[in-house]
């Protein structure tokens, strides 16, 4: 007598009788990306104002020197085209540094990135206020330079920060991407009005030593 069905129906299940072996492990392999421990709500509230402030800082230094770079750098004898390629420098190196660091972000842990981002960021700021002690000659790669470095750091702080938001916190992922997109738009308003600050405070400390001295 013969059957339509055959004796043995070969299946691949897990561990549950209804999943299958080949789904199961992938479920696994794919828990293995998300964080292991939960933030409290305070902690998450913690690392978005660290985050999201240094990001807010690396970006500020693109723009405050808008209102007083291009008349300190006509007195080293740069001229508008020159002064046109220190700004757009910055930008140009955040952009290629944004792919680099996606692709090798996997490479160290996002502490670091951030860290790196954050140290190579603040050093070339420094370096950068130190340049216009250098020869007139040198004036301009320098500046070319340092603000090329300034760029690569504050992209490998945005990726990564932004990266550690999404995997670590409970937000959702237009919540994340919001604020971070909120922070940078702040501190691209905010960037001139600080360095003009800077810039007047700077000048009118100048007059008080020369005129007391």
């Amino acid at each position: 007598m013969e059957s339509n069905t055959p004796l043995l129906q070969p299946q691949e299940y897990g561990t549950d009788s209804n999943t299958p072996l080949l789904q199961s492990q992938e479920v696994v392999e794919g828990q293995s990306d998300e964080p292991t421990e939960s933030l409290s709500k305070r902690k998450e509230v913690f690392l978005f104002t660290v985050i999201l402030g240094s990001q807010f800082v690396s970006s500020t230094i693109d723009t405050f020197l808008f209102p007083f770079f291009s008349k300190e750098a006509t007195r080293k004898g740069l001229n508008q085209s020159e002064v046109g390629l220190v700004f757009s420098s910055f930008e140009v190196s955040r952009f290629l540094c944004s792919l680099l660091v996606g692709k090798l972000i996997s490479r160290l842990a996002l502490r670091n990135w951030c860290l790196a981002g954050s140290a190579v960021t603040t050093l070339s700021c420094i370096s950068f206020g130190l340049a216009s002690y250098g020869p007139s000659a040198m004036f301009l790669p320098m500046c070319m330079t340092l603000r090329m470095t300034a760029g690569a750091g504050s992209s490998a702080l945005t990726v990564a920060g932004t990266t550690m938001l999404l995997k670590v916190s409970s937000f959702k992922v237009g919540t994340v991407t919001g604020l971070a997109e909120m922070i940078i738009g702040a501190s691209y308003a905010s960037g001139p009005m600080i360095g003009s600050a800077i810039y007047m405070f700077q000048k009118k400390s100048q007059r008080r030593i020369s005129f007391n001295s």
